[in-house]
């Protein structure tokens, strides 16, 4: 019995120290195992500094905490704006830069915008506008004692664009008696139609080391180029059946390249089309009724006396409006929308509808042919549409695209929904008017086949009013 329990404690040690080697084992295995860098991460995502100011510094934080490589590299975009080391971001000129922290391990990163501007002087005194300088005007400014010439420099006398607050490469020269500074222009001249602002820092002293009382700044523009070369603007109008639409004319023949790049917007990439040398179209995203747009006319282009460069849409009495994307009014219907035995593929034409009438419940659409030979033959109608809707898409008739709820009846043909043109032979030109009623009722007692007759007289009494579209077709 001895025996026995003695090799039962046996055994327990030799399991006992077992667990013990194989728990040190994975132990070590998890100590020496890498983990790796997930993120990294910047305290702050942008900063604003000042030329001469104060220097910021960035804190990178690397996820997760117990990461083994924690180790990151910075770097900045543009070292002449901004310098960054170990997170110290130094403000260098005027200008804009982005910094970046990038770990070692797993090349993770994370970015800051930094804005470095000019310090910030109280109590700028602005000087005169002065307008339509010529491109290679030179400034003379005199003041009432002698300077010290050391005091003016590139940091104290400068000029910088409106535009992007960037300065120019412009001299500067000291009288003879220290009392007159010169600001020659670049030496490519001012940009024609350009403005700037011309700087007098506070950091200029008299001779006695007294500063200017108070920094001057002034604004000035440039005269732009001749105008036997600059192109007229002799138009800008604004659609008013279609918000964010204009029509733009010019004196002279233009093409699409120069006016995209001559007539601008303000935070818009405007949408333009030539409709001819003297005509073009813009539409400008995002414009609603109400709101006052106004486009920036750059080099090369000038406005004609009475022309607004500003555009309004009014808040009410839009008129309402029936368009296709497939032609224009009066224009030819494409043959795809004609009828089979006219070579075509009978499907329905595509229409977009805008600005309905006030109390619109519902809309109802007839197309019809007036030629006399076909005696107004009608080749849709359809009734019910809910004034929720806004178009009928190319090939819709006869599919689940119709508007819910809407009903199409039978035409002249004796079938149900679109029939698309199909006039006879050398039977001339014919016109086929599309009409859009816009009505007060939610429906029409309409069923079966339809006359022209029949269904204006449902319509009549019941119509806030109508849009129109007209095309031809001839075989």
């Amino acid at each position: 019995m001895k025996k026995t329990r003695l090799n039962f404690f046996l055994i327990l040690a030799a399991i006992f120290l077992s667990f013990i080697v194989v728990t040190s084992a994975i132990a070590e295995v998890q100590e020496n195992q890498e983990i790796a860098i997930e993120s990294v991460t910047l305290n702050k995502t942008e900063l604003a500094l000042t030329v001469e100011g104060s220097s910021e510094t960035l804190v990178a934080t690397v996820l997760p905490a117990n990461a083994t490589n924690q180790l990151v590299e910075w770097s900045s975009s543009a070292p002449e704006v901004a310098t960054v080391e170990n997170g110290a971001v130094t403000p260098v000129a005027v200008g804009n830069a982005v910094i970046t922290v990038k770990t070692v391990d797993g090349d993770k990163t994370a970015t800051c915008s930094v804005v470095v501007s000019e310090e910030p002087q109280n109590d700028e005194r602005w000087q005169e506008w002065k307008e339509l300088v010529p491109p290679v005007k030179v400034w003379t400014v005199t003041f009432n004692a002698p300077i010290l010439p050391d005091s003016v420099n590139s940091k104290s006398v400068y000029v910088q664009s409106n535009k992007n607050g960037k300065p120019i490469n412009c001299s500067t020269e000291l009288s003879e008696d220290n009392k007159t500074i010169t600001i020659n222009p670049p030496p490519e001249g001012y940009m024609p139609g350009q403005k700037y602002i011309l700087f007098i820092k506070n950091k200029v002293k008299s001779a006695s080391g007294k500063l200017l009382t108070k920094p001057i700044k002034m604004m000035f523009s440039v005269k732009p180029a001749e105008t036997s070369e600059a192109v007229v603007i002799n138009g800008i109008t604004e659609d008013p059946a279609v918000i964010g639409k204009v029509v733009v004319t010019t004196d002279s023949d233009t093409n699409l390249a120069a006016i995209q790049a001559g007539i601008t917007m303000s935070n818009k990439n405007l949408a333009w089309e030539q409709v001819d040398p003297r005509t073009f179209t813009v539409t400008v995203p995002g414009a609603a009724k109400g709101e006052k747009y106004a486009f920036t006319l750059n080099t090369g282009f000038t406005v004609g006396s009475g022309v607004d460069v500003e555009v309004e849409w009014a808040e009410e009495n839009l008129p309402f409006t029936l368009i296709s994307t497939a032609y224009q009014e009066n224009h030819p219907i494409p043959v795809k929308y004609a009828g089979y035995e006219a070579g075509g593929q009978n499907i329905s034409i595509p229409l977009t509808w805008s600005n309905l009438p006030a109390d619109t419940k519902s809309l109802a659409l007839i197309m019809y042919d007036l030629h006399p030979i076909a005696n107004n033959w009608v080749h849709w109608a359809v009734i019910n549409i809910p004034a929720t809707a806004t178009e009928l898409p190319e090939g819709a008739s006869g599919t689940a695209q119709m508007p819910n709820g809407c009903v199409e009846l039978i035409n002249t043909f004796g079938t149900c929904g679109y029939g698309g043109p199909e006039p006879p032979a050398e039977s001339g030109e014919h016109q086929y008017k599309i009409v859009l009623y816009a009505l007060n009722v939610d429906s029409l007692d309409l069923s079966g086949q339809v006359t022209l007759a029949q269904f204006e007289s449902s319509v009549s009494e019941n119509s806030l009013g109508s849009a129109e579209l007209s095309g031809v077709f001839s075989q």
